[in-house]
Parts: structure tokens; C-alpha cells; sequence
């Protein structure tokens, strides 16, 4: 049954995913696995260790649960990167949103934007929202998020800002395919930014 192999997998993933349909394309066809998703969602008799929860439309969450707390709201950087998934659309956190979550800013932005080259659209979760900004994004094709990450953050914090300490810090969540990629985007970065992927690249 195709319920059963949803949940296994599921529960291979632990608590905390957020998930979608296309997630699953493997076990059945999309509105099989659409209609499965939404009938776990939508029953109240589920056993707590078989409960998901819907975040929003096509969105799902198996969710953390903690003593005298209850349920803990999804990562909303999982959200959004789920709801992508769903829209079949690629996301980049905004600049101000990049630098927060490499550390290069404490500043926590009010508002949680990603660029994508899909449609603009704002999802909204409870108190929170998720913003889904059209920009004209030119990275190479395959070019981690991450990659996209630290330019988008270098830019935001500005040329002034930019010292060992933040490119230390850019540095070390690069592994060697992610310096290779921030290599080849050097041409597509304003010239300040350019200036300073060697010294993270070396770092």
C-alpha cells in the first residue's frame, strides 16, 4: 500500500522534514501519492509516531515533538526550500537572509526573502511569512546554493565590511567543489565581489 511505503520513508528522514509529493515520485504517481499525503495529514486517529502535519498546500512536516512544549514549528529555511521543490523552482535566500544564516551578520532580517526565477509569491505560516521574490538570477547551471549564498551575502554587507574574519567564515562552508564553482562565477559578480573569491577560494 502506498501509505505504508510513504511512511517508511518518511521515517527514515527523521523528525523534522518537510516534504512534498514530488519527494515520493518514486513510490506511485504524483495524484496518487497527493491524495496519500493528504489523507495522513488530514487524520485525527493517527498515532502520534505515524502523524505528519500540513504546513501548507502541497507541504508537509513530520514534526518534532518535545515534552511540555509539543509540537516545535518547522525550519523555515526547510519550508521554503520544500516549497520549491513543490513548484519545481529554484530559491536563493536574499542577501540580508545569506549573511544571518553564514554568520556574517547578526542581524536578523525581518522579512524571509528568497530570489527565484519563478513568480513572486509570499506563503504564509501562522505568525511567520516566506516571500518568494522574481529576480533575474544568472548563476551556472548547478552552481550550489551555497555559492550563490556567499556572493549574495559579500554584496549585501558591502566592499567596507569585508575583512579576514568574513572571509574565513565564507570560506569554511566551501568544500572543493563549492571553491570551484565560486571560481567560475567570478565573471558574473560585480568587480568588488570578484576581488575577493580568490581570498576566499584560499582560505
Amino acid at each position: 500500500m502506498i501509505t505504508d511505503k510513504i511512511l517508511r520513508k518518511i521515517k527514515a528522514k527523521k523528525r523534522g522534514w518537510v516534504f512534498c509529493a514530488k519527494d515520493f515520485h518514486d513510490l506511485g504517481s504524483r495524484n496518487a501519492v497527493d491524495k496519500a499525503l493528504s489523507r495522513m495529514a488530514d487524520d485525527k486517529n493517527s498515532d502520534d509516531d505515524n502523524k505528519i502535519t500540513r504546513v501548507t498546500r502541497g507541504v508537509y512536516y513530520y514534526p518534532i515533538v518535545q515534552d511540555g512544549v509539543g509540537i516545535i514549528p518547522p525550519d523555515l529555511n526547510t519550508v521554503a526550500d520544500a516549497i520549491a521543490r513543490n513548484a519545481g523552482i529554484s530559491i536563493y535566500p536574499s542577501g540580508a537572509l545569506s549573511a544571518n544564516m553564514l554568520g556574517l551578520s547578526n542581524q536578523v532580517p525581518s522579512q524571509n526573502i528568497y530570489w527565484t526565477h519563478g513568480k513572486s509569491m509570499t506563503k504564509h505560516l501562522g505568525k511567520n511569512s516566506i516571500h518568494f521574490k522574481h529576480v533575474r538570477i544568472n548563476p551556472i547551471p548547478n552552481t550550489p546554493t551555497v555559492v550563490v549564498m556567499v556572493l549574495n551575502a559579500l554584496s549585501y554587507i558591502g566592499k567596507n565590511k569585508v575583512d579576514d574574519s568574513v572571509i574565513k567564515k565564507c570560506s569554511k562552508y566551501l568544500s572543493d567543489p563549492d571553491r570551484k564553482s565560486l571560481q567560475k562565477m567570478s565573471s558574473r559578480v560585480s568587480g568588488w565581489v570578484s576581488d575577493f573569491i580568490p581570498k576566499i577560494v584560499a582560505a
